[in-house]
């Protein structure tokens, strides 16, 4: 495995990847000790994902839909308008009576790109991760970035986020592919 280092508990800017993510389209093989806080403040939505849950502020999600711009020219209303439709998928998924943890409840089974958006925000440290079983929140999880590159046109590259010890990732996504 690649090289592994702890960072501050910062937000990236919103509508943004963190600038210390790795390039897509290289060879890589990184893993990254990313820190989370405890709780949350606010109402919250909960994301089950195998042996954790994934909690993240529903008045977040409800900010990126509402600064969702309905055309782009800059690459930040790009993004904007990605996420703002990434955060209609997680809101859609949300149940109407099942609570986890005291948060809103979202099936993962219909994330689809939302899971990105997770991503994204357990790389900023926005994001709560808690054992399902005990509701014991993390204070940190393992981010593993690969990527291979082999030709000009041939590679791809995943995000895998990891319970530290646990070997089977919980969150996992495609994240480039030549």
């Amino acid at each position: 495995m690649g090289f592994q280092r702890d960072r501050p508990a910062t937000r990236a800017a919103p509508n943004h990847v963190p600038e210390w993510r790795p390039p897509a389209g290289t060879s890589v093989d990184e893993v990254r000790s990313i820190p989370l806080p405890s709780t949350l403040c606010g109402p919250c939505i909960a994301v089950p994902t195998g042996a954790v849950v994934i909690v993240v502020s529903l008045e977040v999600m409800q900010q990126r839909v509402a600064a969702k711009p309905t055309q782009w020219c800059t690459e930040s209303e790009r993004m904007a308008l990605i996420d703002g439709e990434r955060a209609e998928v997680l809101m859609a998924a949300l149940s109407e009576s099942l609570e986890c943890h005291g948060c809103r409840l979202a099936e993962s089974a219909h994330l689809g790109e939302a899971a990105y958006l997770l991503l994204r925000e357990i790389e900023c440290g926005g994001a709560v991760v808690k054992v399902l079983a005990t509701g014991e929140a993390l204070s940190s999880v393992e981010i593993h970035y690969v990527g291979l590159c082999c030709e000009p046109n041939c590679g791809r590259g995943d995000i895998h986020v990891h319970w530290h010890g646990e070997r089977a990732p919980f969150l996992s996504v495609n994240w480039w592919v030549a």
